[in-house]
């Protein structure tokens, strides 16, 4: 249940900056990006339940998504696959990106 929040965080996250206009970064605690962020209330609720339960334990274990969540994720999932497909590429921009990405991970490695 803990790695959910991987998928979790990240939705909330850009549901966040499309509520805000893409005009700035969320907030980067999850309770206060939950807070501030429109997503139904019954997924917000069970996301909250699990932020409670795993402030008071450190391993959730493992089970089954509450129903809630899953819609939510598999919902605005698709909406942000779908929308971020339709961005312009910067072919450019990607490629230096890639060569940064390379070059710190040589690095740190290397430093192993």
């Amino acid at each position: 249940m803990k790695k959910l929040f991987y998928l979790i965080r990240p939705l909330v996250a850009l549901d966040w900056m499309e509520q805000h206009g893409f005009t700035s970064l969320p907030p980067m605690n999850l309770v206060e990006c939950l807070d501030q962020t429109m997503i139904p209330a019954d997924a917000a609720a069970e996301i909250r339940r699990l932020i409670d339960k795993k402030s008071h334990t450190r391993e959730l274990g493992s089970g089954l998504i509450p129903t809630a969540i899953a819609y939510y994720l598999e919902a605005r999932y698709g909406h942000h696959e779908m929308n971020g497909a339709s961005a312009v590429r910067d072919e450019a921009r990607q490629s230096r990106n890639r060569a940064l990405a390379t070059d710190f991970y040589r690095r740190e490695a290397e430093l192993q």
